[in-house]
């Protein structure tokens, strides 16, 4: 029996019912969004191993403090970033594209770009 008492329509499983089919499915796509989110944590764990030999090097090169780094952080954080051509409103830096209107903004440099 299907969904709300009914035959399953289904001809290559009759015997699995509607919500057996949709628990199913459901199960498989929670399982492919995990493999998302540990491949997701994976790549962070990189990029952070990265920026701290980055970290390391100009600490060792050109004589930069960790205070100096804050400083350039809460600045970055602190700038807006560019106005939408299509609506004229502020575009953050932490997105791709305007939160109003949807369109496209503009890369401003290599680090808007990844």
């Amino acid at each position: 029996m299907g969904l709300f008492g009914k035959r399953s329509r289904r001809k290559d499983r009759p015997d699995i019912s509607d919500t057996e089919m949709a628990t199913r499915l459901m199960g498989s796509k929670a399982g492919d969004e995990t493999v998302t989110v540990r491949q997701l944590a994976e790549k962070v764990e990189k990029l952070s191993l990265i920026c701290r030999a980055m970290w390391d090097i100009l600490q060792e090169h050109h004589n930069v403090t960790e205070a100096d780094l804050l400083r350039k952080t809460d600045l970055l954080k602190g700038q807006a970033g560019e106005t939408c051509d299509d609506c004229g409103r502020v575009i953050s830096r932490a997105h791709g594209k305007c939160l109003y209107c949807g369109a496209e903004a503009r890369p401003g440099s290599v680090f808007d770009q990844l």
